[in-house]
């Protein structure tokens, strides 16, 4: 049985532990604004992923696909809201 688009769910479920663990990390060393976190956080995982598509583009080793970085950069997202609501819930 053949599952559709199955990388995008691998690339979308890899984005949501790079978001909880980035997001984590710059709220732990950094004092900045919960928005300007989560900015950076966004910028981080765009560059990782879609860095990691142009150097698969560049090289030609693996599979080209501008797609698996959007769908990572989605997961990140919904990691990043997780951390955010369960900050909430904390104060």
């Amino acid at each position: 049985m053949k599952i559709p688009a199955r990388d995008k769910w691998v690339h979308f479920l890899t984005g949501i532990p790079m978001g909880i663990i980035l997001l984590l990390l710059v709220m732990h060393y950094f004092s900045f604004s919960t928005v300007l976190n989560v900015f950076i956080v966004l910028l981080a995982v765009a560059i990782i992923s879609f860095g990691f598509e142009i150097i698969s583009l560049l090289t030609k080793k693996g599979k080209y696909d501008i797609y698996d970085a959007v769908a990572s950069t989605s997961g990140a997202v919904l990691g990043i809201v997780f951390v955010l609501i369960l900050q909430f819930y904390r104060r």
